[in-house]
């Protein structure tokens, strides 16, 4: 079921176009989970899109962005996604990567192999 009324029933069909219709995919409704084994495909459509920045906007999407994270926040928004993957990263920039002893062998003898 879509969320947020029209607005969410919109999105979904949006979804629904861009990963069924346009990839031929069957739609949410053409397959019946019901019976799903597993790891058998239920040939679902892919579609990625890929957008570069600086062919258009640049420096003010960037600035622009920041502008909607910094409203979010003001309105109350206090995680946002990939808050905690940038943390991470951040604190292994600083502290490095715990690993155990017999990981990092293993990582070793593959990068000797």
């Amino acid at each position: 079921m879509p969320f947020g009324g029209h607005k969410g029933s919109a999105l979904s069909m949006m979804v629904e176009l861009l990963a069924a219709a346009l990839t031929g995919g069957n739609f949410s409704f053409e397959f019946d989970w019901s019976d799903h084994p597993g790891a058998r495909t239920p040939w679902t459509g892919q579609l990625l899109i890929v957008i570069d920045p600086s062919k258009t906007g640049g420096q003010a999407f960037a600035e622009r962005s920041q502008e909607l994270v910094r409203q979010m926040h003001a309105a109350g928004l206090r995680r946002l996604p990939g808050d905690r993957r940038h943390r991470t990263r951040a604190k292994a920039e600083q502290e490095g990567i715990v690993l155990e002893t017999d990981e990092l062998q293993r990582l070793q003898a593959m990068a000797d192999a």
